[in-house]
């Protein structure tokens, strides 16, 4: 389960929008997404994305692997 603030409504329903947790794990991984980008990947990417942890330096670099290859894709 990836954290998921209140203030943020239902955007965890369709995730149309970044989610503030995987804002800070793109922060920590020193990438970025356009709301575009990000809308162009499917929901279970961007599932994998909220859910995949940033805990430790490899964490991270899976991350950046993930999120690269997703990128990539479209």
């Amino acid at each position: 389960m990836y954290k998921r603030f209140d203030f943020e409504g239902d955007i965890h329903d369709t995730l149309e929008c970044v989610p503030m947790s995987v804002r800070r794990k793109l922060d920590l991984a020193a990438l970025k997404i356009s709301l575009e980008g990000w809308q162009a990947l499917s929901l279970a990417e961007r599932l994998t994305l909220c859910h995949l942890p940033v805990d430790t330096e490899l964490d991270l670099g899976v991350y950046c692997q993930v999120m690269t290859a997703f990128c990539e894709r479209e």
